[in-house]
């Protein structure tokens, strides 16, 4: 099996346990008062951005297996549906996040899970996904910078399985997801290196995106300003 093969099999494989993630994450609070009629929406972005994540999820994983199946044509036709989903996916995000000011004093949790989608997230999401386009011809890059703008979706729905189905608090959660998502990026340099015994460049760099964007989340959450800005005090 050549290496580009090797790749996307391992990322429809990823793709497969991310859909199911972000299933099972969001049932408790959003699917499954949806289908009650008892869901009362924070943001009225709410749902437009549940169903573009949703289509970049599937998109993530339909893509490797339209290489697969060497159907390359309806893979780059896909791709620039993709664009317009990833665009959606980010504005809708941004939209909410400001729907969700100002945070209440006092609010640690709220105010890191706050903090860690803006920059761990979105800040992640869009530069890795306008690289995926420069790179779309390095397939290599290509599905690496495709897996970590996924990747960044991940701690959101990851955290409500913690809250929800394992009981940690919110406080508690935001740390553990910190970890999960150090792990998340570190396992594509370890996947490199055992698959193909060689790490690609993109590998490093995405990995120390995230740490980088982890450490920016630590001095933003103990700085004065930062909280204020987001209280509005």
């Amino acid at each position: 099996m050549d290496r580009t093969r090797k790749d996307a099999r391992a990322t429809a494989v990823v793709a497969s346990v991310f859909l199911v993630i972000a299933l099972v994450g969001f049932t408790p609070k959003y699917f499954g008062p949806l289908f009650s009629g008892n869901y009362l929406s924070p943001s009225a972005w709410m749902h437009a951005h549940v169903v573009s994540s949703l289509l970049w999820l599937i998109l993530f994983l339909v893509q490797p297996l339209l290489i697969l199946r060497k159907s390359f044509d309806r893979h780059r036709l896909l791709g620039r549906a993709g664009l317009f989903i990833a665009g959606a996916t980010a504005v809708t995000g941004l939209a909410i996040q400001f729907d969700l000011l100002p945070i209440t004093p006092g609010d640690a949790g709220n105010l890191g899970a706050f903090t860690a989608r803006f920059v761990g997230g979105l800040g992640i999401f869009i530069p890795a996904v306008a690289l995926a386009v420069v790179y779309r011809r390095r397939t290599a890059w290509h599905l690496r910078l495709m897996y970590l703008a996924t990747m960044s979706l991940m701690p959101s729905p990851l955290g409500r399985i913690l809250i929800h189905y394992v009981g940690i608090p919110l406080d508690a959660a935001g740390p553990i997801i910190g970890l999960i998502n150090i792990g998340l990026a570190v396992a594509l340099p370890i996947y490199d290196k055992i698959v193909h015994g060689k790490v690609e460049r993109i590998s490093w760099i995405g990995f120390g995106a995230v740490v980088l964007a982890g450490a920016l989340i630590g001095v933003l959450l103990n700085m004065q300003g930062w909280a204020g800005l987001m209280t509005g005090e």
